[in-house]
């Protein structure tokens, strides 16, 4: 689930982002090996614990066989697997902190578990298509169940609304910008109903995936929180391990800090700083004449610059080109009459090293002080948000 999707904004899906952090590069059994063999390694100093998965089937198919998978280097691996005995199964597992694992029922149905320190039972019903399934025997896995089934919920309720919103955008419906406040409303009380789990199921492994949808630039102070209270319980996860570094790694560029300098020179060869836009709302926004993503959404921020460019709103344009000819004539043909800078050298930018920008389009909104108050607003949330601040 990916919140707000369809609207050009950054979202988290930390299973498939912070949780997927914890590998290295590589992937295959290999790499199962390895660790299997590091943590053997490690059995005396990390206190391994020997956990069974205890299976039951209800009318399962001929031959049956389940696999079970483990979170490694990005992707559920199989690591064992087992032919049913009389619609039984059983799985010996060795852990030494919380580990996210899975199984594959019959190529049908997947059965996602956190094994942490209490042994599991799983039961399912093979004669529904679906496979309905109940996991028993741990606190965590319980709350692991409880977040999965809010976090599909509430993507499934964005995804139908976002949907809507944006046939209705290409059609240019009138109901569009009601629709918008509609998802936006949606984002809102999705946010408060995670944090409520969250803070209900803490200090449980289970709320590091029940903040799959919080952005860590607007909620860095609260996942920073979070994973001071999962250190304390789980001082060992490499999960939490690398929430917490890479909640350090962009607190320089967070929502509410101050925007690091950028001194760059214009076409015209005149050095310009950031800084001395201090007092009107700046809107950041890195780009490039051979950026396709970019020059496509060009005219919205055209539109916005129109809109607001004589209440105290300037863009401060900096250039990932490395060619001063097609930078220049990109301006020219995009109607860009705001402030350029580059220093011409794409990705080993400077700026672009300082603002830790690995793709584009990527835009930083800066307050009158200076401060960054949002990052990658595009489209509709762009106006919408300039609109509120200049209002």
């Amino acid at each position: 689930m990916k919140f707000l999707n369809l609207l050009h904004k950054h979202h988290y899906l930390w299973l498939a982002g912070v949780l997927l952090l914890a590998g290295c590069q590589g992937s295959g059994n290999k790499d199962v090996k390895e660790e299997q063999t590091n943590v053997a390694k490690s059995a005396d100093k990390e206190g391994i614990r020997a956990l069974t998965i205890n299976g039951s089937i209800k009318s399962p198919p001929k031959n049956g066989v389940v696999v079970l998978e483990k979170l490694v280097n990005r992707k559920y691996t199989p690591v064992d697997s087992a032919q049913l005995n009389n619609g039984k199964f059983v799985f010996e597992v060795k852990v030494s902190e919380p580990e996210f694992y899975r199984l594959l029922m019959f190529k049908k149905q997947q059965i996602y578990m956190l094994l942490t320190d209490k042994d599991l039972e799983v039961v399912a019903d093979a004669t529904v298509p679906e496979i309905p399934y109940t996991v028993k025997g741990s606190q965590d896995m319980a709350y692991y169940r409880e977040a999965n089934r809010l976090v599909n919920k509430l993507g499934q309720q964005q995804n139908a609304l976002a949907s809507k919103y944006v046939l209705a955008k290409k059609s240019q419906k009138a109901e569009a910008d009601e629709l918008y406040k509609q998802l936006i409303e949606l984002q809102k009380k999705g946010i408060a109903q995670v944090k409520g789990m969250i803070d209900t199921i803490q200090p449980s492994i289970a709320a590091l995936y029940a903040s799959n949808i919080l952005n860590p630039d607007e909620e860095h102070a609260y996942l920073t929180e979070l994973v001071t209270k999962l250190r304390k319980n789980y001082p060992k996860s490499r999960y939490v391990k690398r929430l917490a570094e890479y909640l350090k790694s962009i607190e320089k560029w967070t929502v509410g800090k101050p925007a690091p300098e950028i001194s760059l020179p214009s076409p015209e060869g005149k050095v310009i700083k950031l800084s001395d836009l201090k007092g009107k709302l700046v809107l950041i926004d890195f780009w490039a004449s051979w950026c396709k993503p970019c020059r496509k959404e060009n005219p919205h921020v055209v539109k916005v610059y129109n809109e607001y460019k004589d209440r105290g709103f300037e863009i401060f344009g900096v250039s990932l080109d490395r060619n001063k000819k097609d930078w220049v004539k990109a301006i020219k043909a995009d109607g860009l009459e705001w402030l350029h800078v580059s220093d011409l050298k794409m990705w080993n930018s400077e700026a672009a090293q300082t603002y830790n920008v690995r793709a584009i389009p990527k835009t930083f909104l800066i307050d009158k002080q200076g401060n960054i108050l949002a990052k990658d607003l595009r489209g509709e949330a762009l106006k919408e948000r300039i609109g509120k601040e200049l209002n």
